[in-house]
């Protein structure tokens, strides 16, 4: 079925991760918990390992009232049909698809399906979708990393304990350029529907931002939770907008750059990006994450 087929509100469309490592393994179990897709297909070069991994997280889903279906194999072939892949970690190592193994197996997987929305779930997504850009001639609207969504859920958590507050009651959104350029855009943030400038000393602003920096890199559960929400937005055409990495070249950025900007998600994978309208000096640390360059806001 095409992306963005439903039954009783779930996208059709499979789900395939790409490495049953400890992240592949918790996006699984995460999107059958959240019973958001009906097929999931882990696939790793360590076919067995896999498979055993699939059947236990499909044995969690009657507990969970989740009727999603988990299963495993070797074989890369098997993302053909997937209306997004996601590239997760390795179940031998437990290495992330990052660097030069990463370009390469996300060359197999746009072999494998050519039309497919690629989720990088890892920590730091950019070089790889920088050398995707010219070395695969992938589009960058069918790329996005995800783990600024974890970030952003660690900024929330932080700021919540600083100001006495329920995450719940938080609003606040990161940009920039993965993991020393980005940046909490404080001046648009809010704490109990008032402005956290207002609510939050300088001094408790200062104390996120360094405890933030200090728990680079979010751990697989977090990187899963946040990757889980992208896939579906998409397979499900939600177009909805999260905060992710985006390869420039598209809406006004430096051509050949990932950043991590408001995003809107759909069955086409990025529908759009918004340059968030911050303080001076946000501006002027989100200009250099962009390549020193300014477009308009919106």
């Amino acid at each position: 079925m095409a992306p963005g087929e439903h039954y009783n509100g779930r996208a059709m469309t499979p789900v395939a991760i790409v490495g049953a490592g400890p992240l592949g393994g918790a996006l699984a179990l995460s999107l059958v918990s959240r019973n958001l897709v009906r097929h999931v297909r882990l696939v790793d070069e360590l076919g067995r390992v896999a498979a055993a991994r699939a059947l236990d997280i499909h044995q969690c889903g009657p507990p969970l009232r989740s009727d999603t279906s988990v299963t495993g194999t070797g074989d890369i072939e098997a993302v053909a049909d997937a209306g997004v892949v996601v590239l997760a970690d390795e179940a031998g190592s437990g290495r992330e698809w990052q660097g030069e193994p990463g370009l390469v197996m996300l060359a197999r997987v746009v072999g494998a399906n050519p039309r497919a929305v690629v989720v990088l779930a890892g920590a730091d997504p950019a070089w790889v979708m920088e050398r995707a850009l010219t070395e695969l001639r992938l589009p960058a609207s069918r790329m996005v990393g995800t783990s600024p969504i974890a970030f952003e859920a660690a900024a929330r958590a932080l700021t919540a304990l600083e100001a006495g507050v329920s995450p719940l009651e938080i609003d606040v959104r990161v940009a920039g350029r993965l993991p020393a350029g980005i940046l909490v855009m404080w001046s648009l943030a809010s704490v109990a529907g008032e402005p956290a400038v207002a609510r939050l000393s300088d001094g408790a602003r200062r104390r996120v931002d360094a405890r933030l920096a200090s728990s680079w890199p979010p751990g697989p559960q977090a990187l899963a939770s946040a990757a889980a929400l992208a896939c579906h937005a998409m397979v499900a055409d939600t177009g909805r907008t999260m905060t992710c990495v985006v390869a420039g070249g598209t809406d006004g950025l430096a051509p050949g750059r990932a950043v991590a900007l408001p995003t809107r998600l759909g069955a086409g994978g990025v529908l759009g990006t918004r340059i968030p309208a911050g303080s001076p000096r946000e501006r002027t640390a989100l200009s250099a994450a962009l390549g020193g360059r300014w477009p308009s806001t919106s």
